[in-house]
């Protein structure tokens, strides 16, 4: 084996440092805010809709397990499907806000981009998101009960179980799920 290619494979199984990984998520931030506003929302409504499979999966699983395998089991097999939207997203490489709120912000405290980029980039990519989630669940509406994959009242029923706790629980547990996306990004 060449040394050159001894020590490429050294350099990629060695771990980064942290300046190495900070410099790496600014310039990823800087990339974001310097994309054309309308590439941005476009790939924030094709997120919106990729996550919208995670919805879609886990109201078919309700609807075919309820009642047939233990609660407990359904639970893990709904907790299961939960990420399979985020998967979606990674692959297809689209904007999602919650990826957005950490590292957007980087260049914007390293005084490389300006809290306007940043506002713009957060609107569009937040609008697009719900945009996109908005196009899913109207095809949510009516495909699926069509097809007989989902029942109707599954979709409540899983609503029900999530809303289903206080105010405080509901909003640290939202915080929690930021803190842990931001973490992934």
């Amino acid at each position: 084996m060449s040394i050159r290619v001894k020590n490429l494979k050294d350099a990629l199984n060695k771990p980064k440092q942290i300046d190495e990984i900070l410099e790496g998520q600014i310039a990823m931030a800087l990339h974001e805010h310097r994309r054309s506003n309308h590439n941005l929302f476009m790939s924030a409504i094709s997120a919106g809709l990729e996550i919208g499979f995670t919805v879609f999966l886990m109201a078919a699983i309700y609807t075919k397990f309820n009642g047939i395998v233990n609660p407990s089991m359904l639970d893990i097999l709904l907790a299961m499907s939960y990420p399979l939207g985020f998967i979606f997203v990674v692959i297809g490489r689209s904007e999602l806000f919650t990826e957005h709120t950490t590292i957007a912000v980087l260049s914007v405290l390293n005084k490389q981009a300006s809290i306007k980029s940043l506002l713009v980039l957060w609107a569009l990519i937040y609008a697009g998101n719900l945009l996109g989630g908005y196009f899913f669940g109207a095809i949510m509406a009516i495909i699926p009960e069509r097809l007989g994959a989902v029942e109707v009242g599954s979709f409540e029923a899983l609503a029900n179980k999530l809303i289903d706790h206080s105010w405080y629980i509901i909003a640290g547990s939202g915080v929690l799920a930021g803190w842990l996306m931001g973490l992934l990004s």
